[in-house]
């Protein structure tokens, strides 16, 4: 069996928290959302860079609804990221 046939989506979820609960996981998850968006607009005047980066931002998300970080919390997470308060919104 393929490897990718073996993959169920409790598997997948679960690689998700073993990725990116450890410390080293929690480090490139930080930097993620530090440089994707998750603190800054995503707004340009080109509209196809504007779509780039709401992409960019969308996998950030994407991963922290896998490992149960919703941004129901924003400064929490923010702290964490080493984000400065004046920089993001809904604190």
């Amino acid at each position: 069996m393929s490897p990718v046939a073996a993959e169920t989506p409790d598997h997948l979820e679960q690689d998700f928290l073993t990725v990116f609960t450890s410390e080293a996981g929690e480090k490139v998850l930080r930097h993620l959302m530090r440089h994707n968006f998750i603190w800054d607009g995503t707004y340009d005047e080109s509209s196809f860079t504007m779509a780039h980066n709401e992409g960019r931002r969308d996998v950030v998300l994407y991963i922290l609804d896998k490992i149960g970080k919703r941004m129901e919390k924003p400064k929490k997470y923010a702290d964490e990221a080493g984000v400065e308060e004046q920089d993001y919104p809904n604190a």
